[in-house]
């Protein structure tokens, strides 16, 4: 999540409704950003952002299941508040629910869900938020908000955050062509700020749940699943899993559960299914055909192979190459 930053008195509105998942990762191509569909269904993503001078506001909506993966920079300080799970999520590994807040602060994003998610978030640059952090409380920020980690729930405070920052985003839409003066801005940075601190545990709080120390499956489940990202068309074996991830199978197998919801052979099918669909979306050539593609990804059971697309996308490879 690399957001750029905008000069004073001006605030920049970015808004993506679209049902491919490509388009998205595209529109927000300097984000270090990766979504993989996971769930069966057609894709239908929303994305709003407004930047302002020291945070960036930003909603996003998805109507399936999704994986998304991103390493905020160093520079920012990222916050999410879940605001819809229809059926749960898991972030780096760990479980959670509607009302669950997120740090991202240790340079880790990594949210899956099975279905319906919605979550408002901010990014604040990293020097802004520690030094108002400072002259608020009269010490240095506890290095504990500086890493990735669930919050315990303080439901009133945490829903005016999400308030705040939706009534931000929307009245911001709703009236493009007004210009933020840099005392506006200066005072809505203020003001989300002073909500998110106030929705922060207090550090002595046994509640709240670090991301650092994940069990060792875990770790081999994130190292694999980077791994199969970009060498799934080499159509690694179990063993091959096992060595990149320096587990067992039936630890890579639990891993991936825990982690990701999925065995890791489901997910490098899934990676490949996504694959193929991106190929399909982008291909411009009028020779291209849909065997070719997923003869490419590995697919050589083109019944099943379709079968399965249409099931993941809900329409025929075909259909697809014809967009």
């Amino acid at each position: 999540m690399q957001f750029p930053q905008v000069p004073t008195h001006s605030s920049v509105l970015r808004e993506l409704s679209t049902s491919n998942m490509e388009s998205l990762a595209e529109f927000l191509g300097n984000r270090n950003r990766r979504y993989t569909q996971l769930g069966s269904g057609k894709l239908h993503a929303e994305f709003l952002e407004v930047s302002l001078e020291k945070v960036h506001i930003f909603k996003e909506k998805f109507n399936l299941g999704t994986r998304i993966e991103a390493a905020p920079a160093f520079s920012l300080i990222p916050f999410g508040y879940i605001t819809s799970a229809k059926s749960g999520f898991k972030f780096c590994g760990h479980e959670g629910g509607k009302n669950t807040f997120l740090q991202a602060s240790g340079g880790s994003w990594d949210l899956n869900f099975k279905d319906q998610l919605e979550y408002v978030g901010c990014a604040f640059n990293r020097e802004y938020f520690c030094n108002s952090y400072e002259l608020l409380k009269g010490r240095p920020i506890d290095k504990r908000y500086l890493t990735s980690q669930f919050t315990p729930p303080l439901l009133d405070i945490q829903q005016e955050y999400a308030n705040v920052l939706r009534n931000i985003l929307h009245w911001i839409k709703a009236h493009p062509s007004v210009q933020l003066s840099s005392d506006v801005i200066k005072l809505l940075c203020s003001q989300v700020f002073q909500l998110t601190v106030d929705s922060l545990p207090p550090t002595q709080d046994k509640m709240a749940k670090p991301l650092r120390n994940s069990p060792k499956r875990i770790r081999a489940a994130k190292r694999v699943s980077e791994y199969l990202q970009t060498h799934s068309r080499e159509l690694p074996d179990m063993q091959t899993l096992c060595k990149v991830g320096e587990v067992s199978e039936r630890s890579l197998q639990n891993g991936f559960i825990d982690y990701i919801g999925v065995t890791p052979i489901q997910y490098l099918r899934i990676v490949r299914l996504n694959g193929v669909h991106r190929d399909l979306l982008r291909s411009c050539e009028n020779d291209t055909t849909v065997t070719r593609i997923a003869v490419s990804w590995g697919f050589i059971e083109l019944g099943r192979f379709s079968r399965e697309y249409k099931l993941l996308f809900q329409q025929l490879p075909s259909q697809t190459l014809r967009q």
